[in-house]
Order: structure tokens, then C-alpha cells, then sequence
């Protein structure tokens, strides 16, 4: 019996949009529920409820899609995509360090939470690096493709990649700084939802480059290239 593999059975582009459009509005969606209060995403663990689900539900979707995501160079994507998803789930299954005093806190022990928390931090970090990895990957494909065929869709694509990998480094070196700072003898708070916002950047760039990669948003791609989810 034959089988036909030309078509894929999963659209590595749809992957990208589901992921890019989680990415995108992740932070803003856990900040509204929580009315504002929290000081970090991540802190919406901590809170009972629909955002604990959220938040804990789409870092597992998250990672659902980046185990199955080699991309179109799996020598340099796969094996980083198989480790930004173990990351993935590092950072909703171990909860950062808790100053919310809820039901969920009282229930885990000092010591855990600072285990926890640095288990936290590391799965964050790693995450956050591997996707400004991706960025550069995307970069230089399309940079590439631009070079090559003289595709200025692709030349508009690299500069989304190259703005959103900027973003999602210098958003981890604030948090590292501010993290440093917090050691000095007399700590200095720089802003109290500095690590929301610098997650919030770093989550939105994510989440357009995917977007863009995806090949679904408008003057991103040539007419041929453009991704019809309905359409085979």
C-alpha cells in the first residue's frame, strides 16, 4: 500500500501562530485577572483560580508545540526546541519564589520555595535564550532568502526577527541586573513590576516573531507564501 507524505499532517506554520498568539497576550491576559497586582507573570501561580490555569495551561501548550516543532533546519532547530519546551514546563511546574500570601503558598514550605524558585529562574533564563536563538535563526533565513531571491518580504521578516531578538535579550539582562541588585547591601527597587514588564517584552517579541514567521500576518509574505489555515 502506498502512502502519500507530501502533504504534512501538521502545519509547522499553524504551530507558530497558536504559539505566537499564547505568547502574545499571555502577560496581559494574567494581568487583567489579577486586577494588576502581580509583580511578576509567573506569580500568577499563586493566585486560585482561572489565572492559575491560564497560566499553568498555556506553558504547557507551549511546550506541547515546541516538542513536536524541528523546524526547517532540524540540525539547528530541533534539539533547542526539545529544551526550550522541558524549559517551558520548568517554569509552570516549579513556582517562583512566593510573596503572595495564598492558600497555594501556605501549602508549600520555605525551603521548596527556594529550590523551587531556582529551578524557576534557570527554566525562565534558559527559555528566554533559546528563543532569542530563534529569532536569530529566523533572522538569518530570511536575511538569506533576501540575498538570494531578492524577496522583500523576507527583508521586512528579518527586521521583525532582529527587533524582537534585541528585545527578548535586553529584557533578560534587566532582569539578571535587576536580580544582582537585590544582593547589594542596600538593595535598590527599581520599579515594583519591573520583572512584569520585562517578562511582558520579552513574551511579546516572542510572540510577534512567531507571528510573523508563521506567515499570517498581512505584508509579511508573498501571496504564495501566505498561510491560509482553512485553506490546504
Amino acid at each position: 500500500m502506498k502512502v502519500d507524505y507530501t502533504q504534512d499532517e501538521i502545519d509547522s506554520r499553524t504551530l507558530k501562530l497558536i504559539v505566537g498568539l499564547i505568547a502574545l497576550f499571555l502577560a496581559s491576559l494574567t494581568s487583567f485577572l489579577t486586577h494588576g497586582e502581580i509583580q511578576s507573570i509567573s506569580e500568577s501561580y499563586h493566585h486560585d483560580g482561572l489565572v492559575r490555569n491560564i497560566f499553568v495551561g498555556c506553558l504547557f501548550a507551549i511546550a506541547s508545540f515546541l516538542f513536536a516543532y524541528n523546524g526547517q533546519e532540524p540540525q539547528k532547530e530541533a534539539l533547542i526546541s526539545k529544551i526550550a519546551a522541558v524549559s517551558a514546563l520548568g517554569v509552570a511546574l516549579f513556582p517562583c519564589k512566593c510573596e503572595v500570601m495564598g492558600n497555594v503558598c501556605k501549602n508549600i514550605n520555605e525551603y521548596n520555595q527556594i529550590v523551587f524558585g531556582i529551578m524557576h529562574i534557570i527554566s525562565a533564563i534558559v527559555m528566554f535564550l533559546i528563543l532569542a536563538r530563534f529569532c536569530q535563526i529566523f533572522y538569518q533565513r530570511a536575511k538569506t532568502k533576501f540575498l538570494r531571491d531578492g524577496n522583500i518580504m523576507a527583508k521586512r521578516r528579518s527586521y521583525i526577527y532582529l527587533i524582537s531578538g534585541i528585545t527578548i535579550v535586553l529584557s533578560m539582562l534587566i532582569l539578571i541586573l535587576d536580580m544582582l541588585i537585590q544582593y547589594l547591601p542596600n538593595p535598590i527597587i527599581l520599579n515594583p513590576r519591573l520583572v512584569y514588564w520585562c517578562e511582558f517584552f520579552g513574551l511579546v517579541a516572542f510572540g510577534i516573531s512567531w507571528l510573523t514567521s508563521s506567515k499570517i500576518l498581512p505584508f509579511m509574505a508573498m501571496e504564495h507564501e501566505e498561510l491560509h489555515i482553512l485553506k490546504k
